[in-house]
């Protein structure tokens, strides 16, 4: 684990205190925003091994993105397009394989994206895609002025969130629009996972810490697209995890999740069928906070994902 100290939080910059734990990482809580966050941050040597194919990333996806749904896309080009005007230019920010802005592309939209992992970026690229390998700030087209940007599942894994806005917004023209998709850490499964895993001194269930290292609300969600330079047009909670999902990111089948990517479809029947034994007890754990956390979620209208759009500031 890392040695590098956080004890402030990277919203607000106040001091945190203590919340839980997830695979042996400190979760800390700033009340003064409503943020959660991994405390003392990993190493790049940490990240890199989270990250690599050896423990099962980017594996199972598919390489031919004209089988990929375009279901997200033409939701996307209805919420951008009454926003941007005529500036069809989209850049994702941590893009993966590139399939939302290949969809994109076929809506008549010009697009570009990064992303971190080399063997997305050799997808998206067969694909004749225009995406960056690595960091923003440091891609070839600096300075292109996009009409819209969205990061898609990536404030979560930021050492800096801020930064990252403040470089995304230097990439928008004038009036551009930011769209922002991340876990909702104030969904009901979250707050009453983290409540019980309080109590018992057990993992925080609905982290995925060291892969996420900050859970947002809406509140230090639009508080940070303010203090990076934006005006939040709105700021929702949607969308429902699968109960599937939620046992899979509990942390306790994290070696049985890399060997399932690695296999061939009929390995995997039989190895869950094996591990039917190990999957159950972590199925009820799981079950109790998941299903009153629904029931909330259907009586107070919020869902386990946020999605914040908001546009550059006017100086």
């Amino acid at each position: 684990m890392s040695e590098t100290q956080r004890d402030t939080c990277p919203i607000c910059s106040k001091t945190g205190r203590r919340y839980s734990r997830k695979r042996d990482w400190r979760i800390s809580y700033c009340n003064d925003c409503d943020h959660y966050y991994v405390t003392p941050l990993p190493t790049d040597a940490d990240l890199a091994k989270a990250y690599s194919s050896q423990q099962g990333y980017g594996k199972g996806r598919e390489t031919d993105l004209s089988l990929t749904g375009a279901r997200s896309g033409k939701k996307l080009d209805a919420l951008l397009t009454p926003l941007v005007g005529g500036n069809r230019s989209l850049l994702d920010v941590g893009c993966g394989d590139g399939r939302l802005i290949y969809n994109m592309r076929r809506l008549g939209w010009t697009v570009a994206g990064t992303d971190y992992s080399d063997a997305y970026v050799e997808t998206a690229k067969a694909h004749g895609l225009e995406v960056h390998l690595g960091d923003l700030a440091q891609a070839a087209f600096n300075d292109r002025s996009f009409g819209a940007a969205i990061l898609g599942d990536v404030v979560e894994h930021l050492t800096d969130p801020r930064l990252l806005l403040e470089t995304v917004r230097s990439h928008l023209g004038v009036g551009g629009v930011l769209v922002i998709q991340t876990p909702n850490a104030g969904s009901g499964f979250s707050r009453l996972s983290g409540a019980i895993a309080r109590v018992t001194g057990t993992d925080w269930l609905a982290s995925e810490a060291p892969l996420h290292l900050n859970d947002f609300t809406q509140r230090s969600l639009t508080r940070l697209a303010y203090e990076s330079g934006f005006d939040t047009l709105s700021c929702k909670s949607n969308g429902r995890r699968t109960f599937s999902y939620t046992i899979g990111a509990s942390g306790y089948l994290d070696g049985l999740k890399r060997r399932l990517k690695q296999s061939r479809k009929m390995q995997k029947v039989l190895m869950l069928t094996s591990a039917s034994p190990f999957i159950v007890p972590i199925a009820v754990w799981t079950a109790v906070p998941f299903l009153f956390g629904r029931l909330s979620d259907v009586m107070m209208g919020t869902g386990d994902y946020l999605t914040l759009v908001a546009k550059v500031r006017r100086i």
